[in-house]
């Protein structure tokens, strides 16, 4: 191993030389653009909904780039979201993450918005994220804007601890064909196809399909978690300039996965089925389209229409379905007012629509109904000096079925002290809004792991008086780019939450019949308040155009209070669900005859609740470009161990699965 290792340390040292002597080659245009202009460059910010750059952003955002995707070697938008110092994301299984902003994780993690092309995929059923069934083509991915910290005030209820917006690519830049493909131990087989082009002088369009197969996981004892997944989508964008000053967008996708999963159920009569197949199939599809109509380079105005469907099948020892419609409009205007105001105003509609059927796990009451949610919002940005101090004035009024009319404001406050340093701080209310589980939830029961005297089940309900969680935030932030190669980035952050949602445990009850017993009633309550504070510090230094590193660190404390004599089933695992402490240690080098090689070094605090150990995990990318149009790569992940915990379900009474370490090859041709 040693001899290995040397051979690899000499290869690389030595072509670290060969590209000093030798004639530069076309580098990758990532590594070619220089940091500086990086941070000024312009793009569809998702803090103020207009186009701003990075470095004049008065919030804590990260970009993630096509460019960044690619290199990563990423298969899925999760492994994407790997990148983003300050978010923790952490595998729960093969089909399941949990992805959260500044505390509060889980596999449902509540206050983390998630949009793509701005519409949001966030569902109002359980709150969270279905990542299993959510899912794009990475290559048309143009990037991915995440803002850590409240974003309410622009983007609406539940976007407490932040917001990602993942943006795909225009018609117009994805013209020609592409096919990539590959194979590996857990990456089992994937592939996408592409096709785009041109219909007279006005109109784009795109095509594209995609499917994969990812293996089954181990759990701790060493059994098959199958936690198989297998995913087919398809579907297409358009961009018709119908005017020079109107343009209309329209795009749609269909999908159909299927997840594998064990589970231990307790029934009501008291029976424990423990390691039970618990396979789920997710289908649907959605709509889009969006006008846009440019008067003048300071007047615009954007109309959204979208539409979406999604069918979800769980086998919760009898099948437990769901159907989900989502209807959502979206109106927004912006303006420059006098010299010093720009102002940008939007309302919005949407309309949510469920039905379920029982099953002995999971039931609601009623089993159907549906939600409105009516918004408004203003934003005004001014400049109190001109390109030196800029305020920011946002609010945004909503109403919903369930808590009725919520107000999130925030002011933000940007100042440049000078060509290289800049200086914001924020205050920010966010709330989120009750979900139909917490407020509808008839039964939901789950195992209890801890060794009790009988056998246990917790059986949870919702509450029809539960109220909105609310956020108060502080933010303050520092960038200095002292050279045109080097940057840092600090964020600090206090948050005060009030009326935490939390399911409060009940009196107990001894049940004999049939099956002696324990049943444990659970409400959700809002009971709970807590603080959280933190810091996330980033750095980019790029020492030479074919050499990039980008260190980063974040840390979190969070500390909750319940009423005395109060018990809370995860008032406990909402503290410890968060690694304290998180680094990441990301570089990317262009070598000689176009190969590239890209590592990610990640450490991971212990997760208290969870007991999970700490870890460090290397994922490494190299790649080569033998023809301009040909890429062949080779992606290892978790590369240090052969396998790792990183978190557990926080929903159901799964076995803990522990990641496998995964080694995988890629080729992608396009003409």
């Amino acid at each position: 191993m040693k001899k290995v290792t040397l051979l690899i340390l000499s290869a690389f040292i030595n072509s670290l030389h060969a590209a000093e002597t030798k004639p530069k080659q076309a580098l990758d245009d990532f590594l070619a653009m220089p940091l500086e202009q990086l941070m000024t460059l312009q793009l569809n910010s998702s803090v103020n909904k207009k186009e701003q750059s990075v470095k004049d952003s008065a919030a804590a955002i990260f970009v993630v780039s096509n460019e960044d995707i690619r290199r990563s070697g990423a298969t899925s938008i999760p492994d994407a979201l790997r990148l983003v110092p300050g978010l923790q994301v952490a595998q729960i299984d093969a089909n399941k993450w949990a992805i959260s902003s500044r505390g509060f994780n889980g596999r449902f993690s509540t206050n983390l918005l998630v949009l793509m092309d701005g519409r949001a995929i966030y569902t109002p059923t359980f709150s969270g994220v279905f990542w299993g069934r959510e899912d794009t083509m990475l290559d048309d991915i143009e990037r991915i804007e995440v803002i850590r910290g409240a974003g309410a005030a622009m983007w609406g209820a539940n976007a407490v601890n932040g917001v990602i917006n993942i943006i795909t690519k225009s018609a117009t830049d994805t013209h020609g064909a592409l096919f990539t493909g590959g194979a590996g131990n857990q990456e089992q087989g994937f592939g996408s196809v592409r096709y785009g082009g041109k219909i007279g002088d006005n109109f784009d369009y795109r095509v594209y399909g995609k499917a994969f197969k990812r293996n089954n996981n181990k759990t701790v004892s060493g059994e098959n978690a199958q936690d198989d997944w297998e995913n087919y989508q398809g579907g297409f964008k358009t961009k018709w300039a119908v005017t020079t000053q109107d343009t209309l967008i329209t795009q749609g996708d269909i999908y159909y996965s299927r997840t594998g999963n064990k589970e231990n159920f307790a029934l009501s009569s008291g029976q424990i089925l423990a390691n039970q197949d618990s396979p789920t199939t997710f289908q649907g599809g959605n709509i889009q389209t969006r006008w846009t109509h440019k008067a003048s380079a300071t007047s615009e105005t954007a109309l959204q229409f979208y539409y979406k469907q999604d069918d979800s099948d769980w086998l919760l020892v009898t099948p437990f379905k769901l159907h989900e419609k989502t209807l959502d409009v979206d109106f927004q205007h912006r303006f420059s007012g006098l010299d010093s105001h720009d102002i940008i105003w939007g309302l919005g509609y949407r309309y949510f629509k469920y039905a379920t059927n029982q099953s002995p796990k999971l039931s609601f009451n009623p089993t159907q109904g549906n939600l409105q949610l009516f918004s408004a919002f203003l934003q005004d940005d001014i400049a109190l000096l001109p390109d030196e101090l800029k305020l920011t004035l946002g609010a945004r009024l909503e109403h919903n079925d369930f808590t009725g009319f919520e107000v999130q404001p925030n002011i933000r406050l940007l100042w440049k002290a000078d060509e290289t340093q800049t200086v914001w701080g924020a205050i920010s209310r966010a709330v989120r809004i009750p979900n139909i589980a917490s407020k509808s939830l008839d039964r939901l029961t789950n195992t209890v792991s801890e060794p009790l005297p009988l056998p246990a089940l917790v059986s949870a309900s919702g509450n029809p008086q539960i109220k909105s969680e609310t956020v108060l935030e502080y933010e303050l932030g520092y960038r200095w780019q002292p050279t045109a190669t080097l940057s840092f980035d600090v964020a600090m952050f206090y948050n005060n939450y009030d009326r935490l949602q939390a399911v409060e445990i009940l009196s107990p009850n001894v049940v004999l019949t049939p099956t002696p017993h324990l049943e444990i009633p659970a409400q959700f309550t809002n009971k709970m308040t807590g603080e959280s504070l933190g810091v996330e510090l980033t750095a980019q230094w790029q020492p030479t155009d074919w050499l990039k590193f980008q260190p980063s660190y974040w840390f979190i404390k969070t500390s909750l209070h319940t009423p005395k004599n109060a018990v809370f089933s995860d008032g406990e695992r909402a503290e410890g669900d968060t690694p304290q402490q998180q680094f990441h240690f990301k570089t990317s080098i262009n070598l000689p005859q176009h190969i590239e090689v890209d590592t990610l070094l990640r450490y991971v605090d212990k997760v208290d609740y969870y007991t999970m150990p700490s870890y460090v995990a290397l994922d490494l990318r190299v790649g080569w470009k033998p023809l301009k149009n040909v890429e062949l790569s080779l992606v290892g992940q978790n590369l240090f161990e052969r396998q790792h915990l990183e978190f557990s379900n926080t929903v159901s009474e799964l076995p803990k699965t522990q990641i496998q370490r995964s080694v995988f090859g890629k080729v992608s041709f396009s003409f």
